[in-house]
């Protein structure tokens, strides 16, 4: 091969590698920042007080849900509600297309369409925890505790420490883990979110006494709920959650025996509420059932035993 071939040759290889280079470097997506590339960790007792401020950063709010519960099959298995909800920090309004319920901290008042025969007034001095449906209060959704207790003191209480962090869906998050036997739950917090709950799952074994001869002993269930948010303010609230319960490692047609989905549009968050959205006015004419005595009442009985709730 004569020289000047050999240099034509080695020309030729050197602009194929800067070819190559330029065209790699070009398709070659940006590393994916890692947790240690991100802000300083926080430790448990900051996490917490994080937490505890997010949770108490909801003073008042209202606007339109649309929940669902069920299970398979789900196309024939499930139940819809649509309606309002306004509350505040002591009062709660549901407006549903048969049911107007309104909560206070010592009343609950449900009202229905009037009837032919008897009442469409119930009143009670004991509000229920729980009112049907509960999912659909979005509040619910954002709270790690139970009905009686805050989200720091359930973390506290069962023993949950802070295992990492890790991405979900694109947003760094604090995982944090507790486990009492067999059971176990994870969290996903984060930060970007306004310390708000992104993930949960809780596997749960079976109790040693199931029946159901179809469904082996050792299985697990996972409940799994994921939840997004939108953004009023420095307030992230959900709008949209999917809690889905399933069994784990078994093999069945429809592992997911119960679903949940909430979706809230048209909301306002810490507004002033009037007073008259929390109240009842009672026609004369109407009758009113009260849970404790087991009685109906009319306007004037009621209001003598129990004065204008």
């Amino acid at each position: 091969m004569s020289y000047t071939k050999l240099i034509t040759l080695l020309l030729s290889c050197f602009v194929l590698f800067v070819y190559l280079t330029i065209s790699f470097a070009k398709e070659t997506p940006a590393p994916v920042p890692q947790p240690e590339d991100a802000e300083p960790e926080l430790d448990f007792e900051s996490l917490l007080a994080a937490i505890k401020k997010a949770d108490t950063s909801i003073k008042s709010g209202e606007g339109e849900f649309v929940y669902t519960y069920g299970h398979p099959p789900f196309d024939t298995y499930t139940n819809i509600f649509k309606g309002k909800i306004a509350f505040d920090l002591k009062k709660t309004r549901y407006d549903l297309p048969r049911r107007t319920t309104i909560l206070t901290p010592t009343t609950m008042w449900e009202i229905v369409p009037p009837m032919r025969r008897g009442p469409n007034y119930y009143f009670s001095t004991k509000p229920r925890r729980f009112i049907h449906p509960a999912g659909a209060d979005p509040r619910r959704w954002c709270i790690l505790g139970t009905s009686t207790q805050d989200s720091v003191t359930y973390l506290r209480e069962n023993g949950f420490q802070i295992k990492g962090r890790e991405y979900f869906h694109d947003i760094l998050c604090y995982v944090l883990e507790a486990k009492q036997g067999d059971k176990s739950t994870k969290i996903w917090i984060a930060p970007e979110r306004g310390f708000r709950l992104l993930k949960r799952e809780s596997k749960i074994p079976r109790p040693v006494d199931a029946l159901d001869s179809d469904i082996p002993m050792e299985a697990l269930t996972n409940t799994r709920t994921i939840i997004w948010y939108e953004q009023f303010g420095k307030i992230w609230f959900p709008n949209r959650v999917i809690s889905e319960s399933f069994w784990v490692d078994f093999k069945v047609e429809e592992p997911v025996f119960f679903r949940q989905t909430l979706e809230t549009k048209n909301f306002k968050i810490n507004h002033s509420i009037p007073a008259e959205r929390f109240t009842v006015e009672i026609p004369d004419e109407a009758f009113i059932r009260v849970e404790e005595i087991n009685k109906v009442l009319s306007k004037k009985e009621f209001l003598e035993q129990f004065g204008k709730q």
